[in-house]
C-alpha cells in the first residue's frame, strides 16, 4: 500500500488503475476533494513508482460511521475488490467516514479490463 487515509469528507466511489504520473495526479485531485495538502500527499505516495513495471490502483469508499483501520486489494481474475477493516462506529452517526487508498501493483497482475467490485 502506497497511501492510506481516512477523512470525514471528500468524494466517494472513485476507483482507477493509474498507469502514469498524470493519472496519479488527476486521481489525487479528484480524491482530495479540493484539499491541496491531501492531493500533494496522494501524489507524493507514488513518486517512486516505476511505471514501466508497476501501476497504482487508487480507490475511495465510504466506511460508514466507523473509521477505516486497514485496507487490502483482492484480485480474482478480472475482478478487483477493496476490503476495508474498520472500527465500530457510534450508535448515532451524523457524517460517514471515507477511506482513500493507493496500492502499488505489478503490471502483469492487473487485468486489461478490470471489474471493480
Amino acid at each position: 500500500m502506497a497511501y492510506f487515509s481516512t477523512a470525514l469528507r471528500g468524494p466517494d466511489g472513485l476507483h482507477e488503475v493509474l498507469r502514469d504520473r498524470d493519472g496519479l495526479r488527476l486521481f489525487a485531485e479528484k480524491a482530495a476533494g479540493g484539499d491541496q495538502v491531501a492531493a500533494g500527499e496522494i501524489t507524493a505516495s507514488g513518486a517512486a513508482t516505476d511505471f514501466s513495471r508497476k501501476v497504482l490502483v487508487g480507490w475511495t469508499r465510504t466506511t460508514g460511521c466507523g473509521r477505516a483501520t486497514s485496507a487490502s486489494l483482492v484480485m480474482t481474475g478480472d475482478r478487483m475488490e477493496l476490503r476495508v477493516g474498520r472500527e465500530e462506529g457510534p450508535a448515532e452517526c451524523f457524517a460517514p467516514y471515507r477511506v482513500t487508498v493507493v496500492f502499488e501493483v505489478a503490471k502483469e497482475r492487473v487485468p486489461a479490463r478490470p471489474v471493480f467490485a
